[in-house]
This record gives structure tokens, sequence and C-alpha cells, in this order.
């Protein structure tokens, strides 16, 4: 697969490819002695070695200012390719679903030297409305972090959720089926949730306490679509597709989607989610009350918010780019 590419300057255009192999990923930009690969996933920490030149590349994480904004958590790329009299220092700070972002080069060369620095200004990208279920974004490695506001108890503090495992939970109700372990880090305590999906919807299971909500989400997601999340005949309803503001950003497009079950004047509980395409969760609104956990009579209540505050997605398979 390969994608051409033209870049427009004050010194006329120039044209480029971007080669996608399994999972490398190939480029080589205007002035380049020789093309750049790139191994997926781009996880922290990862390091390899390229094919012909000595080139050696590491990703780390790194929050990267240019012309278009802030970006907190982008990947980060760098490394050298050497060959004969040449030699190209590179690093690229990219975004899961924006690509590149920042681009610095120093080539020394018996042809051209140079130094360029490339910094995203603006974009213009094609308008995919459809949130399908493999838009949710579900990788080792994914984090978010949340600010809950404690209304009952009027106090804040942040919550980390991440992705940390996939496979089966053996002696678990998921036993023998296949999906991701979810770690919600509290500053007492950790929860965990088992996500699995099963057709065109994802099921939430909780594996720990109760704080996290057993739930499913159908897709695609569609105002005015309508389902039930058994045991509790929880009443699931796509409620708008709209703005919200959060502290990680502003969301333009984000689905509202409503909870809820009663059981007269023993339990219930209220909930307005708002889901980001390729970010997932970016604000909850929930109300719970009256919730006996078991034998042990234990009452739950909830009345709080979870306003995103920062994320990490995993830049995705190259092969995966068109979705």
């Amino acid at each position: 697969m390969h994608i051409n590419l033209k870049f427009e300057n004050d010194d006329g255009d120039v044209n480029s490819t971007i080669f996608i192999q399994g999972d490398t990923m190939s480029f080589n930009w205007p002035g380049m002695f020789a093309p750049v690969k790139f191994q997926f996933p781009l996880t922290k920490g990862k390091s390899w070695v390229g094919e012909g030149l000595a080139d050696t590349f590491h990703v780390s994480i790194e929050n990267v200012s240019v012309p278009k904004g802030l970006y907190i958590s982008a990947t980060k790329v760098e490394g050298s390719l050497s060959g004969f009299d040449d030699a190209l220092d590179i690093k690229t700070w990219l975004w899961h679903n924006k690509g590149i972002l920042k681009l610095e080069l120093n080539q020394f060369s018996m042809i051209n030297n140079f130094h360029q620095t490339w910094e995203l200004i603006s974009y213009n990208e094609f308008e995919i409305d459809d949130f399908e279920i493999y838009d949710y974004p579900l990788t080792v490695g994914n984090y978010w972090y949340y600010q809950v506001h404690n209304k009952l108890e009027n106090r804040y503090y942040d919550v980390k959720a991440e992705i940390v495992y996939y496979g089966s939970l053996t002696g678990s109700l998921t036993d023998s089926i296949n999906g991701y372990l979810m770690e919600y880090e509290y500053p007492d305590h950790y929860d965990t949730v088992f996500i699995y999906p099963n057709g065109d919807t994802l099921n939430f299971v909780s594996v720990g306490r109760i704080n996290v909500t057993n739930n499913t989400i159908v897709f695609p997601l569609e105002v005015g679509n309508t389902w039930t999340t058994y045991p509790f005949d929880t009443q699931n309803r796509v409620v708008s597709k709209d703005f919200i503001e959060t502290q990680a950003g502003n969301f333009h497009k984000a689905y509202q989607i409503e909870d809820w079950y009663w059981c007269g004047d023993e339990c219930g509980h209220i909930e307005h989610s708002w889901y980001s395409r390729t970010v997932g969760l970016v604000y909850r609104d929930r109300y719970m009350s009256e919730y006996y956990i078991g034998g042990d009579s234990t009452v739950v209540h909830f009345d709080e918010t979870w306003d995103l505050k920062s994320y990490y997605i995993l830049l995705p398979q190259p092969a995966d780019a068109d979705k």
C-alpha cells in the first residue's frame, strides 16, 4: 500500500510517497537522502534498527507545542540515519489521529546540508461522523486521566484509567472470552473493568469494586438509538451528538449516552456520558442511590462528574489508518 503526498511551498511543489507494509511505514521527506521507517505500534520505550543503513530509532512520550496548539503526551520518535558520507538526525512528534505535529531534520551530506523544522499550523481532514466499534481506542498502554468531582463530599481527586492487559480472565464470568482489562487508579484504591467486544456491542464488566458501572455500548452510535443492558434492565439511549468542553480540550462531535435504571424507593441510577470517536470517554455525570452490594447491605451513593484532563492513545497500525 502506498500514499502519494504533495508538499506546496514558496519554492514550488514537491511530491513524496508513504509506503505501508505489515507493521512498517516508511516515508521520504523532501530533501532527505534516504527514507525513514517507523515500526508500529509506537509504544513508549520501543526502539529498532532499520535495514541497510545504520539507523536506530527510539520512542518516547513528550508534550509538544506547535502553532496549532499544545498537545499533551504526544508520541516522539527520534533517531538517525547514516551511510557513506551522509548522516541525518530526525525528531518527529505525532498525534494518534492527527499525524505529524512537528518534525526536526538535521542532514549532513556531500550533496545537501540543511536544518529544517516543520510545525503544524492547521489541517483539514476527511469528515467521518460514524462511530463504529473499532473506533473505540482499545489498545494495551492507552491511558486517560480524569478529574472526579465528588459532589456529596465536595472534593476533587484524579483517577487514572489504563488498559493494562489483553486476554481472558480465568475463573471470572468472562472466562475464555478475550478482552481488555481497564485498571482505574484512585487515590486510595484500584478498580478494574473487563471490556470485551461481542459483535457490534462493547461489554463493560466490573471485576473490582462497584464504583464502575456494568454497562454496554451498541455500535454504530446514532442519535436516537436505544438498547437494554442486563441484568439490571438498564435503559440506554444515544441522546445527542454535540459539543462538550473538558480540561483536555473541546470535542465538537461527542456522542451523549444516557443510561438509567430505577427500582422504586430502594435504588436508582442515572448517568450521562460523552464519548468522542478515537478518544473514548471524555466526560461523565452520574448519580446512584441506595444500591446494596451482596448480602452485607452496604449502601453506595454516587453523585459525581468525571472530566477528562489528559490522555495518551497509541497510534493505530498503518493498515487501520482508513478507519
